[in-house]
């Protein structure tokens, strides 16, 4: 309202009162700046640029159209934005306090205080965000790549591939936690393979589940044995000695054969890693080109000890089978067997003669004594026959001033024993030598003789043999230190070494009495021991000779020298049925040694170690099998070999 109107009514009311109806329709007709709106109504009415008529301009901080609003916030939903912040709006009160952050302000649904709806290109509540990267992270889901958000500036290029918008720590750059069952990083990779190569570990195929986020997962086959090298897997290429197991078949890498004994390169002692059959303590093959044991001979190999076996005095090692055993029958002054001690007895190894390799199946005590005997103690001397039903053994037994044979017979199926004692000659030692064959009749012959009386005792057992001695019992009236018998029909021969060389009795052996007639069968050979082979297709002797110092065959060719170079002390000899002989024998220094060949083709000869000075030996062929047996003062040792 101007001035001059204020005046003008002032002064009427100086010559009358005027009333305030008056005054306001007064007002009513007042239009100072003849803008067409009347003072009451106009807000400012010496402006005619202002009006509820005019139109408004907004952010000039004028009120152009007198509606009372805040010239800054053109959509009123109470924001401005945020450069027209704390500006005031002329002639409006309690303008300039409206928060900024407007984004639009010319849209009441874009403000700070407005819900934002996700993905559909516009800040709402213009706080700035990528409106296609809900969780912030930096980068947004394939399908909005390129997509621009109105009101954000730099938006429309964040990178995509994120997997989840909703976690912020599920994107690209993110780290992948192995085997949680989510694909953190969003590459899309199985997170139960994290070397990528198509297997699961082992380990953790029970718990291999479908990656959360990554499609197509949870169908990768087991059998990863290193999920962290993707070059280890089921069917990789396996390089032997790198110690890799590359292609995870859980086998050692330095043993390439797979016979459970490691090549040089993996610190193991196989001699040969290309071939199962050959690894250290393999059995060796006689004759053959390979070192199947691995102990730096072709042919050597081990004599190993009986485990679970003490004993005391252990001597004569005799081989015999049946037809389904291997029996190594062994006389002690004590034998425990872990279970039971016996003394002064006589036991028998056995093993099934169809492949002794396959190792020892039992013991059968055919001559025992559990209790420690006063009156005798048994001698060096052991005999030893097999049968399928029997086992018939003999020992001496030295009573001091007089000796004896006993006979024992060995039910094999019931384990049930009968003996009897055939006396000998009283004043003379133990018996240093038995020997016994059983004839085709079944009636048992025996012999024993020792190195220092020189006296033979010869028994003759019927087949209707029960037990108990009469007339059985013969004292040969000839000398004998060292004997071997051999019965063949009724020819029975003893030969001696005696008077420096060796003698030959024969006997009628169907006779209950027989008469021996001596004849010289060599005086070339002093032995100090002489063995035939039981089963022999020519007859021949194997001698343990003192005057050669060589072990010594003597056929009706003549005599033919299997070893030499140290003298032989006690010899064994068995003939294959390919007519080879296997000839084993004890040198003075306690080592084993064995021979093999026949007299056409020669012999090819071998030490063996025991691990202990060697007294006495025998060898024996079954089932494809060399069994080679050895004693010591207190250890009994076996070697099996391929023949």
């Amino acid at each position: 309202m101007r001035l001059g109107s204020i005046f003008l009514l002032l002064g009427l009311g100086a010559c009358s009162w005027v009333g305030q109806s008056d005054f306001d329709k007064r007002l009513l007709e007042i239009d100072d700046d003849a803008d067409g709106s009347p003072a009451a109504e106009d807000c400012n009415d010496a402006d005619a640029s202002i009006s509820p008529a005019a139109p408004e301009i907004w952010y000039d901080g004028i009120d152009q159209r007198c509606d009372g609003l805040d010239d800054y916030d053109k959509d009123a939903d109470g924001y401005v934005s945020a450069e027209h912040a704390g500006k005031t709006t002329e002639g409006v009160e309690g303008t300039g306090a409206l928060p900024g952050g407007d984004c639009d302000d010319t849209n009441a649904r874009v403000s700070p205080q407005q819900p934002d709806t996700w993905y559909d290109g516009v800040d709402q509540d213009c706080d700035g965000a990528d409106d296609y990267d809900q969780d912030g992270d930096g980068y947004i889901e394939d399908e909005y790549v390129g997509l621009a958000t109105e009101y954000v500036a730099t938006s429309g290029t964040l990178p995509g591939n994120d997997c989840d918008d909703l976690l912020a720590g599920v994107s690209p750059v993110a780290t992948d936690t192995w085997y949680d069952g989510t694909d953190t990083d969003c590459d899309g990779a199985d997170d139960w393979d994290q070397d990528r190569d198509g297997y699961v570990n082992e380990s953790l195929y029970a718990d291999y589940t479908v990656t959360v986020y990554a499609p197509g997962t949870g169908r990768l086959p087991n059998g990863d044995c290193d999920d962290t090298r993707d070059f280890v897997f089921p069917g990789a290429r396996d390089d032997w000695y790198d110690d890799l197991d590359a292609d995870c078949a859980g086998n050692d890498d330095f043993d390439q054969d797979g016979d459970s004994f490691s090549d040089p390169r993996g610190d193991g002692a196989d001699c040969d890693d290309l071939s199962a059959e050959v690894y250290p303590g393999a059995r060796e093959t006689l004759g053959d080109a390979d070192d199947s044991d691995c102990d730096g001979g072709r042919d050597t190999f081990a004599l190993e000890t009986i485990p679970d076996f003490t004993w005391d005095r252990p001597h004569a090692p005799v081989f015999d089978e049946s037809s389904d055993r291997v029996y190594l029958s062994i006389v002690a002054s004590e034998i425990y067997t872990g279970a039971t001690r016996y003394y002064d007895s006589a036991i028998a190894l056995l093993w099934l003669n169809g492949d002794p390799g396959d190792g020892r199946d039992g013991v059968a005590a055919w001559s025992a004594r559990t209790s420690d005997p006063t009156d005798y103690e048994v001698g060096a001397g052991l005999g030893f026959v097999a049968t399928d039903d029997y086992l018939f053994g003999v020992v001496g037994w030295d009573y001091g001033d007089s000796r004896a044979l006993q006979l024992n017979r060995y039910d094999v199926g019931t384990g049930g024993r009968t003996a009897a004692l055939a006396a000998g000659t009283v004043g003379v030692a133990a018996y240093d030598d038995i020997s016994v064959a059983l004839d085709d009749d079944g009636a048992l012959h025996v012999i024993g003789c020792d190195d220092s009386s020189a006296v033979l005792h010869y028994v003759r057992i019927p087949p209707t043999f029960s037990g108990g001695f009469s007339a059985d019992v013969e004292l040969a009236d000839v000398s004998a230190a060292d004997c071997a018998l051999d019965v063949r029909g009724a020819l029975g021969s003893v030969f001696s070494s005696e008077r420096g060389g060796i003698w030959e009795y024969s006997f009628d052996s169907t006779a209950s009495d027989p008469a021996f007639t001596a004849a010289e069968y060599t005086a070339s050979h002093a032995p100090l021991d002489i063995d035939i082979p039981a089963d022999w297709s020519e007859r021949v002797l194997v001698l343990a000779d003192a005057t050669s110092d060589s072990v010594v065959l003597l056929d009706a060719d003549g005599a033919t020298v299997i070893a030499d170079g140290e003298v032989p002390l006690e010899v064994d000899v068995f003939e294959d049925t390919d007519g080879t002989l296997y000839v084993a024998y004890v040198t003075p220094g306690g080592d084993a040694h064995l021979a093999w060949g026949t007299p056409g083709t020669g012999y090819t000869e071998i030490e063996l170690t025991a691990g202990f000075a060697v007294s006495d030996v025998s060898v024996w062929a079954s089932g494809g099998y060399l069994m080679y047996g050895v004693t010591g003062a207190s250890d009994v040792a076996v070697g099996i070999v391929r023949i």
